[in-house]
């Protein structure tokens, strides 16, 4: 059977701590500071900053201002948004918050940022942290080999297990010749029966022994993947994991490699 319908709960409790902090209630926040990271002349640029920035300080992201910035930023807390300026040009902003809370955001920031700043900022009447509800996070996806066959794909998963001590899970699905790597159709969460659902947690091969495991999974599911292709993932890593699991993964698969995109990690029922 399955995880995806039962390690929401469980899983969430272990990600990325910090940046699943509450964020401060807008009625509460009494002088309102953004903490403004970088300013970039076009949309394009601001939205490959802001993933930057989400790589580097390990925040969620607000995919809707990514898709179309907003003038003013609505969103409170530690996260991730692009705003759009009246001169035409673009803001990256990590933090909007109380004063106090807004100077350790960004002493952090300034670790990446030098030029980062705190502003004054009018909280808008809007202002919301429902953001924590659909949480976008950038992670880092550890592929050991990339195939068009998904027989091909299992032998490697299979023989990169055997190397390097990573068990080998399924997560529950099958491959279908037509329709290719599914949840089966009798599947008990009927959200995803007949679908496919990509790995989404560093342990979601088994939430009780969170160990590193290798999966094959379709490339088409993460966001700036070639589609079409079956990959062998053998890790879901946030920025503080990469280089010692891309090590690790390297002494089996020598071209392993470390690609960034951006996961929902919120509960999907």
């Amino acid at each position: 059977m399955h995880l995806v319908g039962k390690v929401c709960s469980l899983l969430l409790l272990g990600m990325i701590a910090e940046a699943w902090a509450q964020p401060p209630d807008p009625e509460e926040i009494r002088t309102p500071r953004m903490i403004v990271l970088a300013t970039t002349s076009d949309a394009a640029s601001g939205r490959e900053e802001a993933n930057r920035a989400g790589d580097r300080l390990g925040y969620a992201l607000a995919p809707d201002t990514l898709r179309k910035p907003t003038l003013r930023r609505v969103y409170v807390g530690a996260v991730i948004t692009l705003q759009r300026l009246p001169d035409d040009r673009f803001v990256v902003a990590s933090y909007l918050g109380d004063e106090q809370d807004a100077k350790e955001a960004l002493a952090k920031a300034k670790k990446y940022y030098p030029s980062a700043r705190m502003v004054p900022v009018s909280l808008p009447g809007e202002s919301t942290d429902e953001w924590i509800d659909a949480p976008f996070f950038r992670l880092g996806i550890l592929v050991v080999g990339s195939y068009r066959s998904y027989d091909a794909a299992l032998r490697a998963a299979e023989k990169f297990s055997v190397a390097s001590g990573y068990s080998y899970g399924s997560r529950g699905m099958v491959y279908d010749k037509e329709r290719g790597l599914i949840w089966p159709d009798d599947s008990k969460d009927e959200v995803w029966a007949g679908q496919y659902a990509p790995r989404r947690y560093d342990n979601e091969c088994n939430i009780l022994k969170p160990n590193p495991c290798v999966t094959v999974e379709r490339s088409e599911g993460y966001e700036g993947f070639t589609p079409g292709l079956y990959i062998v993932v053998a890790g879901v890593l946030d920025r503080d994991d990469k280089e010692k699991r891309l090590a690790n993964a390297r002494r089996s698969v020598p071209s392993a490699y470390i690609k960034q995109t951006t996961l929902y990690l919120g509960c999907v029922h």
